[in-house]
């Protein structure tokens, strides 16, 4: 009775971390050995007026200061003939975006590089499509409750005209 509105919805994930536990945090500031962490995951909603699914994998390695991310996902939107409720998505579509970041901490300052891939609409090449490239520096202060970082993003449009949208940000994160 409880999906008796939106069809049914299935969501699974795998992972593991064959080389021990890799931790909460991106980069590795304990410096420790080999640490592998992989993962993938599926949904899948059957809704009354759109039928919703995605994938996603990534991969997580840290050693002796070092970290390497990298994910990937897609997913994909297709309404239905006949609808039973409004519409969510008036037309196919579907997205994908990859992101990879490495850097390495020492002393508690972490130097890191990101590269951002996001296509909205798989289906055309157009002004939305970009790649973001980030550049940040870090410390995290002692007894590891607060993080300051200062971080540079270069947003690049891969089709269309070149925007002004470059950003240049420091933040304080505290940890509760």
């Amino acid at each position: 009775a409880g999906n008796r509105d939106a069809g049914l919805a299935v969501v699974g994930r795998l992972s593991a971390e064959p080389l021990g536990a890799i931790g909460a945090e991106v980069y590795d500031a304990s410096g420790g050995g080999l640490r592998l962490a992989v993962g993938g995951g599926y949904y899948r909603s059957n809704g009354p007026s759109t039928t919703l699914s995605g994938y996603n994998a990534d991969l997580h390695v840290k050693a002796k200061g070092i970290h390497l991310t990298a994910e990937w996902r897609a997913d994909s939107a297709d309404p239905k003939e006949s609808l039973t409720a409004v519409a969510t998505a008036n037309a196919s579509r579907a997205h994908s975006a990859m992101v990879v970041e490495a850097g390495y901490t020492t002393w508690r300052v972490t130097v890191a590089g990101r590269m951002q891939q996001i296509d909205p609409n798989t289906a055309r090449e157009d002004d939305q499509d970009e790649q973001i490239f980030s550049g940040s520096l870090s410390y995290q202060v002692p007894k590891d409750r607060v993080r300051l970082q200062l971080q540079y993003d270069h947003r690049r449009e891969t089709k269309g005209p070149a925007q002004d949208n470059d950003v240049l940000f420091a933040q304080l994160q505290l940890f509760l």
